[in-house]
């Protein structure tokens, strides 16, 4: 049995890298085009070219090399299975989208080398995106504490308006 997931069709445990994409033919048909993303021939098993036509125009005597690629029709019976892959994908980037824009404006620790001369140790770098401010705390801390200590420093007063802070 054949299951398109996100990384590309899967038979008996196995997945097959490739990717999906629509398209149109010249006659206006429309389909789904599923490539895979290794080059050689045959890449694909038996129970995806025995339901699909599967193309590969490599060519080696003029070092041509070409990938497994098959085109799933509107017609086709796995046609809603295929659509439902690249609805899933979809959705996966947007999730992963929003999880990137939630965290943009999240503190962000780092670990540099010190800026004192003779000195070859690690130090926590702190940055704060919504005030574009930075921390520098002598000593390298876990990301929680890095964050706790760099936020107890801009409150201090005199450190208030200051965009870098060397502690």
């Amino acid at each position: 049995m054949i299951q398109f997931t996100i990384r590309g069709p899967k038979v008996k445990g196995k997945v097959y890298k490739a990717f999906y994409y629509h398209s149109e033919d010249q006659n206006g048909n429309k389909y789904i085009q599923v490539s895979s993303t290794e080059y050689g021939r045959l890449y694909f098993p038996e129970e995806i070219r025995e339901q699909f036509k599967v193309e590969n125009d490599t060519d080696t005597m003029t070092d041509y090399f070409d990938k497994d690629n098959f085109r799933v029709y509107e017609t086709h019976p796995l046609f809603q299975k295929v659509a439902a892959a690249i609805e899933e994908i979809k959705e996966y980037c947007k999730r992963r989208e929003e999880k990137k824009n939630a965290e943009k404006n999240l503190p962000k620790v780092s670990r540099c080398k010190s800026t004192r001369a003779f000195k070859r140790e690690y130090i926590s770098k702190v940055r704060f995106p919504e005030s574009g401010k930075i921390v520098y705390l002598d000593r390298f801390l876990p990301k929680q504490e890095a964050i706790k200590a760099a936020q107890a420093i801009l409150m201090v007063p005199e450190y208030a308006n200051f965009k870098v802070v060397v502690c």
